[in-house]
């Protein structure tokens, strides 16, 4: 079997191809087709055994401004609003300009939080000092959104959840969540203050932010404990009879290779900030698997916030569906419903409360791997995406003369 490479293939991207045994092919006798969006040309050409790691509608989901609009959209359709609770208030401008001042007006002490609609790797994402001074009115292609200011804390540390979550299928429609992932902190140590509101390696978890701060530290060899090659993965797979069964849940930077980029508080029923072992709370990141031993030792149970999580992905992909569908069969070609296939990276915020925040989905999540954690998780997660998507080897010839 052959893979293509269009675009962006990460080394752990690539590891997981070797390893499998496929060969890499600039040809069109390719099994897998895996990079950048592939151009209309190649997508009308996608054969029923041929998989294309990304659908046409990807950006339904990876632009921030049409992620919140379909999920919004949701909530006015069912009947149950609250179950997408998950998304802090936001204000897409100009389009909603009137709407942000009346925000302003009735909450003057808010603090947003201003993310351009279409960025990564966190570019151009600050938390507003001063909404009052703001000149939103000349603002184009940018969100507003309140940003959550009592985060829970580790080792006195922000940090958010990266979640892979693959979709191989949109007729029905097919959503799994893999059950390792990535904690990624901040390198600063966090405050509230307003004077802190300019440190980006403060308030942004975001890796490419991080990495550049002089304390940033790498996870240990150590962290590869984290057991992902088990190839554990929970899914949530959605057909008609699902879509009403559903709860609610809901990170606000992103590690992306082309795509897009939490926080509420107020009394804690908790305490916000827990200790942690020196030598891991000094890291950059943790596995989910880290964590969840954590949180356990202060008392509080990892299923619950795990299925929380799966809730935020369940109902942000039932948002999004009837747009992402709409937009792949306007491509076209009736096999990409099924031949299509993404690994998207939800990310997702705890609150001092445990309540979870979606602050954006990427649709090409980074997959480099510059330290074991990161190799581990990944490639891991790539043969199990691999698994899922169902590969399967043709003979050329016999297909020709099937065709004939």
């Amino acid at each position: 079997m052959c893979v293509r490479y269009f675009g962006v293939a990460n080394n752990s991207v690539k590891q997981v191809f070797r390893a499998s045994g496929f060969r890499v092919t600039k040809g069109s006798g390719w099994g897998v087709l895996w990079g950048s969006l592939a151009p209309s040309e190649l997508l009308a050409g996608i054969n029923p055994w041929q998989r294309h790691n990304h659908f046409p509608g990807t950006w339904e989901l990876g632009r921030k401004d049409r992620l919140y609009r379909n999920i919004a959209a949701a909530a006015r359709r069912t009947r149950d609003p609250a179950a997408f609770n998950f998304v802090p208030e936001f204000f897409i401008l100009p389009a909603d300009l009137e709407g942000f001042k009346l925000d302003l007006a009735q909450n003057p002490k808010t603090t947003y939080i201003r993310k351009p609609v279409a960025s990564s790797r966190g570019r151009g994402v600050r938390v507003v000092t001063d909404a009052h001074a703001l000149d939103a009115a000349s603002l184009n292609d940018v969100i507003l959104q309140h940003y959550i200011p009592d985060p829970l804390l580790i080792g006195g540390r922000k940090f958010d959840l990266r979640v892979y979550v693959a979709v191989t299928s949109l007729d029905p429609l097919r959503v799994y969540v893999y059950k390792e992932g990535l904690v990624r902190f901040a390198s600063e140590q966090y405050s509230s203050s307003k004077y802190s509101l300019k440190h980006a390696t403060m308030h942004l978890t975001n890796y490419s932010i991080s990495k550049g701060a002089a304390n940033f530290k790498q996870p240990s060899s150590n962290s590869r404990k984290a057991n992902a090659g088990s190839g554990k993965r929970q899914q949530q797979q959605q057909g008609t009879e699902a879509a009403g069964a559903i709860g609610a849940g809901g990170a606000e930077d992103s590690d992306s290779d082309n795509s897009c980029d939490g926080e509420h508080g107020g009394d804690s029923s908790i305490c916000r900030d827990r200790p942690a072992p020196a030598a891991a709370a000094a890291a950059s990141k943790w596995s989910f698997q880290q964590l969840a031993y954590h949180l356990q030792q202060q008392g509080f149970a990892w299923a619950n916030i795990w299925q929380q999580v799966c809730s935020i992905v369940a109902q942000t992909m039932i948002a999004a569906e009837p747009a992402l569908s709409a937009a792949t069969r306007s491509a076209g070609n009736p096999n990409l419903m099924r031949c299509c296939f993404e690994v998207f990276g939800f990310d997702v915020l705890l609150d001092s409360q445990l309540h979870g925040w979606l602050l954006e989905v990427n649709t090409c999540p980074a997959l480099n791997a510059d330290s074991p954690l990161d190799m581990a998780v990944k490639t891991s997660m790539v043969a199990d995406l691999l698994g899922l998507v169902g590969v399967t080897p043709y003979d050329k010839q016999e297909l020709q003369l099937r065709q004939k």
